[in-house]
């Protein structure tokens, strides 16, 4: 499920069930290369100089907070993820299978919050190279 929150309220927009009109819980690659940098660029339009956070929250309950998209796999994905969100200055390489991701939320922060956040282009890299089996 693709939760988009409000952060400057207690607003919470869901959709659900995960499936139809592009939305879906990522099961593979397809989610990253064409429904998320979608979904940050319809999310954020009227607030440009807001910043867009990814989370994504894992089965166990882990949440990445998600800086950039470094590698694309059949099974898995390579994520560089903010270890301290509020200085964004140290960082992991974690790498996950999809299916333990069973949520992303998408929203915005003010600039003067938060330093930096989703970074599109920097994932452009990793979803530019064709995904195959191995």
């Amino acid at each position: 499920m693709i939760d988009q929150r409000e952060e400057s309220g207690d607003s919470e927009l869901e959709r659900g069930p995960a499936t139809g009109a592009g939305w879906a819980v990522p099961s593979d690659a397809t989610f990253f290369l064409t429904v998320l940098g979608e979904r940050v660029r319809s999310y954020c339009p009227g607030a440009p100089d807001d910043v867009p956070v990814v989370l994504l929250q894992l089965a166990d309950g882990t949440r990445l907070d998600l800086c950039h998209v470094a590698m694309l796999a059949p099974r898995w994905i390579g994520l560089v993820v903010f270890r301290d969100a509020a200085s964004c200055e140290e960082m992991d390489l974690v790498c996950v299978p999809y299916e333990t991701i069973v949520r992303v939320t998408v929203s915005s922060r003010p600039a003067d919050e938060r330093r930096i956040g989703f970074q599109a282009e920097r994932s452009a890299a990793a979803m530019s190279w064709p995904v195959e089996e191995g």
